[in-house]
């Protein structure tokens, strides 16, 4: 055969196989390197362009030894490249802790010609404490009430990371009966970190690490955590201690006086509460009840509310309900996108009701050091006709000192005391004037609130009660939104 005609003849087989899709090719990279200069050890492998409109898998090829892949005969499509190097055993079975995947995607815009994408690998870390990869967590990686529990803090350590220069921690705070309640990062050259609980006594925690190198580029990637009922790429664990009360709740909702109670002039108070959910799922709400004048993080009373999703419910006698007798004190509920509503009433001797709505503390009402340290209100009224109460209520779970100042608005010296509070303690002191300002006749005088010292967080009301008839008329003490809130 004419030696031409065969040169004609290969050079067509080869644009026929040119022709018959487009190639994708690049290097594996470590931080930046080729991920042969990091591992030395690389086994097995595999890398696949999947489209992202149809599913499709083409299987290319990895050369170890050039540190490149390919994956040829490509039409034009959206791509995702995902790449697997294998390292310790069992063999052949890839994402295990100690070996590497990468993914990148890539839109091919011609189904002829090479597409150059590096493909930067990420190593699968291995945890070994609290407890080793081979370990089967007891618990479930799927129902939140049944994550494995441990004592925390607890020290959470991987190996050591080729080329690793910082670590950085994620721990997801988040409540059983509803979505992420906080979270907390902490950065560090070593891979291990001491976890705390965190400040909210959450039903559980989500807990992931990322490291990057010297060059920028992320390193590594979380493992699959085998669990009793099953395998899951995360780690979910709970608190194996009993963390009581807890502080620092961005879920609470207080109310800051609830009673039933008997009261002035022949009446009997009692506290109706509604509480509406407005997740789209049910909500199971933890409800704390915390006699005045007590320490709220020993001295409380605990029970449990399910709020079916978009539905209301009517607590009744709510004190009553909790205490099976009588008292006064305030009451927390703890879910998320809660509406709160409270009347605390008395019977009428000649039919019906009367009292005073309570609603909860909002942001705006609180009052501390780190943020709306002080705020004032008109209305303060001792005199034959009216007395006033003023309520504390402190919400953070944290001790608070607050000075209370009495003057007249005209001009007169005010008064003032100090009172310490308790976490989550409330109180209330009647006839304010007489108790500071040792007056029994005040028309309009000014209540001024001041958190001097601690890290608490305080509400203030008025109760501005009618001698003949025992009506009441509730006045919020309002600052403004404080940080961190």
């Amino acid at each position: 055969m004419n030696p031409r005609v065969v040169v004609a003849v290969v050079g067509f087989v080869l644009l026929m196989r040119v022709a018959s899709g487009a190639e994708v090719t690049g290097s594996l990279l470590f931080d930046g390197q080729p991920v042969s200069d990091s591992f030395y050890d690389l086994g097995p492998s595999l890398v696949f362009a999947v489209s992202v409109t149809t599913g499709t898998q083409f299987e290319g090829t990895v050369d170890i030894e050039s540190d490149t892949y390919v994956v040829t005969d490509l039409e034009a499509d959206d791509y995702y490249i995902d790449v697997y190097l294998d390292r310790v055993p069992p063999v052949e079975e890839h994402g295990n802790p100690g070996d590497l995947q990468g993914q990148t995607r890539i839109e091919l815009v011609s189904s002829q010609g090479t597409f150059q994408k590096d493909i930067d690998m990420l190593f699968t870390y291995r945890v070994y404490a609290p407890f080793a990869m081979e370990d089967t967590l007891v618990g479930s990686g799927w129902n939140c009430s049944d994550y494995p529990t441990f004592s925390y803090p607890i020290t959470f350590g991987l190996q050591d990371i080729a080329r690793a220069t910082e670590y950085v921690l994620n721990v997801d705070l988040g409540s059983c009966s509803g979505p992420s309640v906080g979270s907390i990062e902490e950065r560090s050259d070593l891979p291990w970190f001491e976890i705390p609980w965190g400040t909210a006594a959450e039903d559980y925690q989500s807990i992931w690490i990322t490291c990057t190198g010297a060059s920028g580029s992320p390193l590594c990637i979380g493992p699959t955590y085998r669990y009793a009922d099953g395998s899951r790429p995360g780690l979910f664990l709970r608190n194996g201690e009993d963390p009581g009360r807890g502080i620092h709740r961005t879920d609470a909702h207080v109310v800051p006086a609830v009673a039933k109670a008997r009261g002035a002039n022949g009446t009997y108070w009692f506290s109706r509460i509604t509480v509406t959910n407005g997740e789209p799922f049910d909500q199971l709400i933890d409800i704390i009840y915390t006699p005045r004048g007590v320490d709220g993080s020993a001295d409380y009373l605990t029970t449990t509310e399910m709020v079916p999703v978009n539905e209301r419910v009517i607590l009744w006698d709510l004190v009553g309900r909790m205490t099976g007798s009588t008292g006064t004190g305030s009451v927390e509920f703890r879910g998320r996108n809660l509406v709160i509503s409270s009347r605390t009433f008395t019977f009428s001797s000649s039919g019906g009701s009367y009292g005073q709505g309570i609603p909860p503390i909002q942001p705006e009402h609180v009052l501390s050091l780190d943020g709306t340290v002080s705020a004032e209100m008109v209305g303060v009224e001792e005199n034959v006709d009216f007395r006033t109460n003023l309520g504390l209520c402190e919400i953070w779970g944290e001790p608070v000192t607050v000075r209370v100042w009495i003057s007249d608005g005209e001009g007169g010296p005010p008064s003032h005391a100090d009172y310490r509070l308790r976490p989550y303690e409330n109180i209330q002191i009647n006839r304010v004037a007489s108790v500071i300002a040792g007056s029994s006749e005040l028309d309009g005088g000014i209540v001024t609130v001041s958190v001097t010292e601690g890290s608490g967080r305080v509400g203030a009301y008025l109760s501005v009660v009618d001698n003949q008839t025992a009506d009441p008329t509730y006045i919020i003490i309002a600052g403004q939104k404080p940080s961190g809130s």
